[in-house]
């Protein structure tokens, strides 16, 4: 039993430390990992080993699987490593197709979002990955502009996957997880106007940087910023929430 939980916690386990958890229990075991402190930043070891230097600005990937596997194996905060693999299976994000500069260093940084977040809350989650660099690119939530009465609208995909993907699901299910179902349909959690209202709420993110090209890959790091020009204005509904024509972006 010590065993399987142990690799249900994190990635196995060796006799001692199984050892371990027999002789201290379950909570002490989750006590002490959840004060466990942070090894090297995925960040830090990439910058060590000479991925954030130019001749890697549009490396894809190199160095990432070793920092990652770096982690899992030998950090002795397993849960949070643990935490982390259960994350990025959820708030899903990629570099495939990608040809932004310092994608190795994007993604590092996203892998140290979801650390530094495993074991806060849902909301203070949620708003760090979605302002992250690498959930931007890849969900196209980063540059997404305010209608221009010409045609441009305000793009979708982080609004809608936000909803299907990482909160409330496309149907709305009873206290005992079945799905709610009315005139032989499910009852769906939102709609394309939905979507399209928090869209406009998205609206007027980017990296925090002039020069996303240059020879520093800080930015990739940095949450993004808002530029209030590109804000879709006016009132929006959301759910049933009105968000007031006077909030701005943030």
């Amino acid at each position: 039993q010590a065993a399987r939980f142990l690799a249900q916690a994190g990635f196995g386990a060796s006799e001692a430390d199984i050892a371990t958890l027999k002789s201290i229990g379950y909570a002490s075991w989750l006590d002490l990992q959840f004060l466990a402190p942070r090894t090297e930043s995925h960040w830090d070891w990439l910058t060590r080993n000479g991925f954030a230097t130019e001749a890697n600005k549009y490396a894809y990937f190199d160095g990432l699987p070793g920092s990652v596997w770096r982690k899992f194996i030998t950090s002795p905060d397993q849960l949070r490593q643990r935490m982390v693999l259960a994350l990025s299976e959820i708030f899903v994000v990629s570099a495939v197709g990608n040809t932004l500069p310092w994608r190795t260093m994007m993604m590092g940084a996203y892998a140290d979002v979801l650390e530094e977040q495993a074991f806060g809350t849902f909301r203070g989650l949620l708003e760090a990955v979605t302002l992250s660099p690498a959930m931007g690119a890849f969900l196209a939530m980063r540059g997404s502009k305010k209608e221009d009465g010409k045609g441009r609208q305000p793009d979708e995909n982080f609004a809608r996957e936000v909803m299907q993907l990482f909160t409330i699901g496309l149907v709305q299910l009873n206290l005992d997880g079945s799905v709610q179902m009315a005139g032989g349909r499910p009852v769906e959690t939102y709609d394309l106007t939905t979507v399209t209202q928090l869209a406009r709420a998205f609206t007027g993110w980017d990296f925090d940087t002039n020069a996303p090209a240059g020879a520093d890959p800080g930015f990739m790091r940095r949450p993004m910023v808002h530029k209030a020009a590109n804000f879709s204005e006016g009132a929006k509904t959301v759910l049933g929430t009105t968000i007031s024509a006077g909030a701005d972006g943030p």
